[in-house]
């Protein structure tokens, strides 16, 4: 959408942003920083519905580009070459990884957790019922 880059307000985000070259609390990173101005949140607003609009009519137009209904490729067919899947497989596999050990830490900490999850969480009794000695 860079060719599009007039159809966007960006003076709205540019007149609530401040190019800081060095802070103390960023370990000396430069990066903007948000400037506090009273009109921040419309102008923000505004160049988020100036943005949706933008992307909602030129999905429209490239959508218009392609047939409604298309029929999916057969099983024989070949929909990504040799030298893009060399190029994509280690993103891939990369990805594949970070799911595993993310899997692996979230079932850990349900391990470690779950006594205190079940019993102050799903074993309360609902008010106003009597209970007999838990």
């Amino acid at each position: 959408m860079a060719h599009n880059s007039d159809c966007l307000p960006w003076d709205a985000i540019a007149q609530n942003l401040q190019w800081v070259s060095a802070t103390v609390c960023q370990f000396g990173a430069t990066d903007l920083h948000i400037s506090f101005r009273p009109e921040q949140a419309e102008d923000f607003e505004r160049f988020a519905q100036s943005f949706a609009k933008l992307l909602e009519e030129k999905g429209a137009e490239e959508r218009k580009k392609y047939p409604d209904v298309y029929d999916p490729p057969d099983e024989e067919d070949v929909v990504l070459d040799d030298r893009v899947v060399q190029k994509i497989d280690p993103l891939i596999q990369k990805y594949d990884v970070d799911q595993f050990i993310r899997k692996e830490m979230e079932e850990e900490w349900w391990r470690n957790h779950r006594t205190v999850m079940s019993f102050t969480t799903f074993e309360r009794p609902l008010e106003g019922t009597k209970t007999t000695g838990m």
